[in-house]
């Protein structure tokens, strides 16, 4: 993945040259915290938290935090019968 144009898409391209800089590439990505995106020169905060936004998104950690909902329909499941019991207990001597 080139990180450049990954920059571009998300419209923080001005940031390219200080990554490119720095020695950030794609492997490197996964590894930034927000210490290091201040290192790196991004000083807006939107624009850092955007960044981080991505790149957990890249890396999976997004599905990880969002729940899974995930419930196949379609699957054979177990069927078991319930009984309730409701009982007024306010007149009980």
């Amino acid at each position: 993945m080139n990180v450049r144009n990954w920059l571009k898409g998300l419209a923080l391209e001005e940031y390219a040259d200080s990554f490119s800089e720095n020695g950030v590439d794609a492997s490197l990505l996964a590894e930034l915290s927000n210490e290091d995106l201040k290192d790196l020169g991004i000083k807006r905060l939107v624009d850092r938290k955007s960044l981080l936004k991505a790149i957990a998104k890249l890396s999976g950690e997004a599905e990880a935090i969002e729940p899974a909902h995930n419930l196949d329909i379609n699957s054979q499941g177990e069927r078991r019968q319930v009984t309730a019991f409701f009982a007024d207990l306010a007149v009980f001597t």
